[in-house]
């Protein structure tokens, strides 16, 4: 009774979001702000031949911020992340060949310590997808040549510049628009992490987590297709992204598993049942696929526990709906990556039965 009780009252809390007392000048505005984004970010990335045109528009989405301060900072680091973990995975790639040893090694190395920064430094966001990329690139090299593991790389980098691009200029002419009392920068990225005694150590365990669960990801490719690893390694280290105030508590990665599983099972649903209208004509078709971001980021400014559901909602919902062409339209891609988020999900909560022990011993 208790559990239905608990269902009962999330569920309203999401659909309260939706009331008009929670529907304000300030977040109808950002989520106009963020479908532009997306769009122009679409647009770029077709006129410069982007392979991967949904990673653009979710750049684009990621990446806008309602100042264009916030917006830079996010975009700037954002990019250098990017740019040093595809560089660090490209020699790594070229280094450790098809040995899976070294592969697991690596991505769980390289993945432990960019979760360890992205929880306590001030520029966590540079480190997120620092190890982000590095994985990405990591496990494309699992089935594919040298040479294509390189175009992959280089693809990766521009779908980023052109999101990034496109939500720098999209905020830059809506500060010079909307009306001032709502921009307000907050410097987000830059914010000093407030550490606590042992924080360190609390840390390191939390990264080895992750590190277990990345290193497995090279052996499971002989059971697994590619493109569910893909979204099982970015999983295993994205929901172990938690705040560091946060650390000790043994029920968050737990419930950032469960919101980030139902924002992509929500979002494929809503995009398996507009994928049929989806071609009609260009009207309907950018009707459906703005009021998709903007129910997203509706849930996502919400403030509440549930907000990274709204992420992972538009996340799936572009996959689907932003092919690289029109002729490609599928609702394969979100199947793809609600299966591979939920490997990945497995993976995490056996992980934390491997290094309970540990935990026991240091008596965290």
């Amino acid at each position: 009774m208790e559990s239905l009780h608990n269902v009962s009252v999330f569920t309203h809390d999401i659909v309260a979001q939706f009331r008009r007392q929670n529907i304000t000048l300030s977040r109808f505005i950002d989520e106009l702000e963020v479908v532009c984004s997306v769009f122009l970010a679409i647009i770029i990335a077709h006129f410069i031949n982007a392979q991967n045109i949904g990673w653009a528009a979710f750049t684009g989405y990621m990446i806008m911020r309602s100042h264009v301060l916030d917006t830079l900072i996010r975009g700037g680091l954002r990019f250098l992340g990017t740019i040093i973990g595809a560089c660090l995975a490209y020699s790594s790639a070229y280094a450790y060949g098809d040995d899976l040893l070294l592969i697991a090694s690596a991505i769980a190395l390289i993945g432990g310590i960019a979760l360890y920064f992205a929880i306590t430094s001030k520029y966590n966001y540079a480190w997120l997808f620092l190890g982000i990329t590095y994985i990405m690139v990591g496990v494309d090299a699992l089935g594919n040549p040298f040479n294509q593991v390189h175009d992959f790389v280089i693809s990766r980098v521009i779908e980023v510049s052109a999101g990034i691009c496109a939500s720098v200029f999209v905020s830059i002419i809506s500060n010079f628009i909307k009306p001032r009392f709502i921009t307000k920068p907050c410097k987000i990225g830059l914010t000093d992490v407030v550490k606590f005694p042992n924080y360190a150590k609390y840390t390191v365990i939390h990264s080895l987590r992750a590190m277990i669960a990345l290193a497995s990801l090279p052996f499971l490719a002989y059971f697994f297709d590619l493109r569910y690893l893909g979204q099982t390694a970015i999983t295993c280290f994205v929901v172990l992204t938690v705040p560091l105030t946060s650390i000790n508590n043994a029920k968050i990665v737990s419930k950032r598993n469960f919101h980030r599983f139902l924002g992509c099972l929500s979002g494929a649903m809503l995009a398996l049942v507009c994928l049929p209208f989806y071609q009609v004509n260009l009207m309907i078709s950018t009707i459906i696929l703005a009021l998709g971001i903007m129910i997203g980021r509706h849930i996502e400014n919400s403030g509440k526990a549930f907000a990274y559901m709204g992420t992972q909602f538009v996340l799936v919902y572009l996959v689907v709906m932003v092919p690289d062409s029109l002729t490609e339209m599928s609702a394969e891609p979100g199947i793809y990556r609600l299966c591979g988020v939920i490997i990945g999900i497995m993976l995490v909560e056996l992980s934390k039965l491997i290094i309970w022990p540990l935990q026991s011993y240091w008596k965290l």
